[in-house]
């Protein structure tokens, strides 16, 4: 009886006072719902209930401004089915300084059940080696200079500043200390909870390089954090297509703006400074790695502005008959693009120079760039019977021309002109 009471005093204790302590000092829990088989009825959208908010200083932690935070898009490698389970009324505030980015996390609820989900345990791998205590602690964090050791940008611009790091470099990323490797673990948060399918890279492989956006605040000691990308180089075997002695091939892995900085030339910015540094180390082939749709037309949009400011497809061909191989190659051999890549790039220029009414050059190309989808896609569309391939083709067709479109009014508001569009 003694060793009974003493485990239900034990349990209770600590059951009563769980609530009180607060999140960073809890011991990890598993993420899952666990509550001795006992399972929660309440349940929330870890999409909806968890908000990120940005704070360039002690200002900010206070604001109510909604433009300093924001909702991650994809949480499943957080939470199991993007799902909270056993709270009411929740409401995950994760904080970050825009200099460092440390972490501070705020959890509020107006009831927990037992068995609820962990989300302390659930972040903790995260953001959990970069977390602050308590307020007090980070808030002394978003006012403490901030600024990287390395003095030559690869690019700048206005007050941003794009630096190259290796991700071995024993040399300090920042006068505090802070290593490139500690501050890549606290930025590829925003690329788990941004980029649909990310993972983290392996930090023990010496190739990867990082490159940062910052912004160096004006009239402060600061820089704060814009966004990121990280690449990664092979070895590639010699095309004789090509010049010799070109044997590298890099990959460019993840490209991140933070969604506060979005839609503001950053992103662009960014491709173009990894585009001449690809060019400058005389690479043998650029490629992407999984591009999201955003970043699809971020990448068709850059391909096709250099191409047509370096005037590689000034002898444009007409509508109706396919891209060569030779004006394929002269495209690479400039851009270090992938062939793929210059086929959308030759379609993309014959589609910006034909005029909205030109039903005859509009067919021509339809049917030129249906020829090439059925050979591209053979294995899937063999199976289709003759009628429903036809439909299909179609699909494919109008899907990839609204694609084209949608870069082509990208470059539009960049000044270029484009005879479809009517300008």
């Amino acid at each position: 009886w003694v060793g009974i009471f003493l485990w239900l005093g034990t349990k209770l204790y600590w059951e009563f006072w769980w609530d009180k302590m607060s999140p960073s000092s809890r011991p990890a829990k598993k993420a899952k719902a666990d509550g001795g088989g006992q399972k929660p009825t309440l349940k929330s959208s870890a999409n909806e209930c968890i908000y990120i908010k940005c704070c360039r200083s002690q200002k900010d932690f206070y604001s109510d401004s909604e433009e300093l935070w924001y909702k991650p898009k994809f949480v499943n490698q957080i939470v199991e089915n993007e799902e909270i389970h056993g709270y009411e009324d929740l409401k995950v505030t994760i904080y970050f300084a825009s200099n460092s980015v440390m972490y501070f996390l705020r959890i509020v609820f107006s009831k927990k059940e037992r068995g609820a989900t962990d989300i302390d345990a659930a972040l903790a791998p995260h953001i959990g080696m970069a977390l602050c205590k308590t307020e007090e602690e980070f808030l002394k964090v978003c006012e403490k200079p901030f600024i990287p050791t390395i003095r030559d940008p690869i690019c700048s611009y206005s007050q941003f500043r794009i630096y190259k790091v290796p991700l071995d470099s024993a040399r300090p990323l920042t006068e505090d200390g802070t290593t490139i490797k500690e501050y890549h673990r606290r930025i590829q948060f925003h690329a788990l909870v941004n980029i649909d399918g990310a993972s983290y890279i392996d930090e023990a492989d010496p190739k990867w390089e990082i490159y940062i956006i910052f912004e160096a605040a004006k009239g402060s000691p600061n820089y704060h954090f814009i966004g990121y990308a990280t690449m990664y180089p092979f070895l590639g075997l010699k095309n004789s297509s090509l010049k010799e002695g070109f044997l590298e091939r890099i990959r460019i892995s993840q490209v991140l703006v933070l969604p506060q900085y979005q839609s503001k030339g950053h992103g662009s910015k960014l491709l173009e400074a990894l585009y001449k540094e690809c060019l400058v180390r005389k690479c043998l082939e650029i490629t992407i790695e999984d591009p999201s749709e955003s970043f699809r037309v971020l990448r068709d949009s850059q391909d096709l502005q250099n191409c047509i400011e370096q005037k590689i497809l000034r002898e444009v061909p007409p509508p109706g008959r396919p891209v060569q191989k030779s004006e394929i190659e002269v495209v690479r051999d400039k851009t270090r693009i992938t062939a793929n890549q210059v086929v959308r790039c030759y379609e993309m220029n014959m589609l910006r120079n034909i005029e909205a009414d030109d039903e005859i050059n509009k067919r021509k190309l339809r049917l030129m760039v249906k020829r090439r989808l059925y050979v591209q896609m053979a294995d899937v569309l063999g199976t289709f019977a003759p009628e429903a391939k036809k439909i299909k083709l179609a699909e494919l067709y109008d899907d990839l021309e609204q694609e084209y479109l949608t870069v082509l009014r990208v470059l539009n508001k960049r000044g270029i002109p484009c005879a479809y569009l009517g300008a």
